[in-house]
């Protein structure tokens, strides 16, 4: 990572994007009051129900399948959203996503076998995901499954566990394994010939990891605030629901009426870059405030609230694989 941490490498590449921002602003008086809001606010439980732990390297295994596709849960206005069943209800968005696939792994541990992964029919790996609806992009997730486990099986002997262990408790060397053998991963954007970081799904794969087994043996990283806040969509909703994110009109008037904003145009690139840096922020200020916490809280924190609240502005939509 040239010698800067993955955090630093993320906010160095963003700045001029900040400087410049034309279409998203960050109010920081927005900022010190949703510090004040959540200071006390507890860190909230890992969900193992709807997400599969079972054996250590049988849980890296799952949370790598799902973090190499875990992107786009929402619908194209006009066609049903994809919802997957459990227990007589109809889950939605990553639930429904990370269900899914726990329900499919406990029925066929194949699903966790590289060697078969590299080779899986577009059939098959579409089972996984029935339910209603039309989970968007599910050829290109498929093709990133082929992929990532054919690299997996080729590269760390079928096991993603041996990518967690050669990276000896650091997030920094994990990040850059990663995105050095798994093309998929690499979510960045260009802006004036420069690259704009922001490497969500590989972060959250190690903050997945952490929180699945509490901090301790694999989940044991020595670092852990050495990773930004995962950009996406729902954290910049909560964020500007709460005023701290300010959205010029023609950009809220868009994200209103569903129309859909370009993936690497400046729109998207001006929200996830305002959305990680006023994590920041909200980081720095509720240390002020005497509670110290990574990055990587805080997003689980938020995302939380983001899921448990109803919004007047719904969150933007962008085809990606990203996030």
């Amino acid at each position: 990572m040239d010698n800067l941490s993955t955090k630093e490498k993320i906010l160095d590449s963003l700045k001029p994007i900040i400087k410049n921002s034309s279409v998203v602003s960050i109010n920081k008086e927005k900022i010190f009051e949703l510090a004040e809001k959540i200071k006390e606010y507890p860190i909230p439980n890992w969900d193992n129900i709807t997400q599969f732990l079972g054996e250590p390297e049988e849980t890296i295994q799952y949370y790598f399948f799902l973090d190499s596709i875990n992107f786009c849960f929402w619908n194209i206005r006009g066609k049903e959203r994809w919802t997957f069943e459990k227990d007589g209800e109809w889950l939605n968005g990553y639930s429904a996503f990370s269900y899914a696939i726990k329900k499919a792994v406990l029925k066929n541990k194949k699903l966790l076998d590289a060697s078969y992964l590299s080779n899986i029919t577009f059939e098959e790996f579409s089972k996984i995901f029935e339910g209603k609806g039309e989970l968007l992009l599910l050829e290109k997730r498929h093709e990133i499954i082929r992929e990532n486990f054919k690299i997996l099986r080729d590269k760390y002997a079928e096991n993603a566990a041996n990518l967690v262990r050669i990276a000896e408790n650091n997030v920094n060397k994990l990040i850059e394994s990663i995105l050095k053998d798994f093309p998929s991963f690499k979510d960045w954007s260009e802006f004036q010939d420069q690259k704009i970081y922001f490497l969500k799904r590989a972060q959250i794969f190690i903050s997945d990891i952490y929180y699945a087994f509490q901090g301790k043996h694999y989940g044991f990283f020595k670092n852990m605030e050495d990773l930004t806040i995962f950009a996406d969509y729902k954290l910049p909703q909560l964020l500007e629901a709460e005023g701290v994110l300010v959205y010029d009109e023609t950009l809220k008037n868009k994200i209103k009426n569903d129309v859909l904003i370009e993936k690497d145009s400046l729109e998207e690139i001006e929200i996830r870059t305002n959305t990680i840096f006023a994590c920041e922020m909200l980081v720095q200020q509720l240390s002020k405030l005497g509670r110290k916490l990574t990055s990587q809280n805080i997003d689980w924190m938020l995302w939380f609230l983001a899921k448990n609240t109803k919004f007047f502005l719904p969150y933007h939509k962008t085809i990606t694989t990203n996030y």
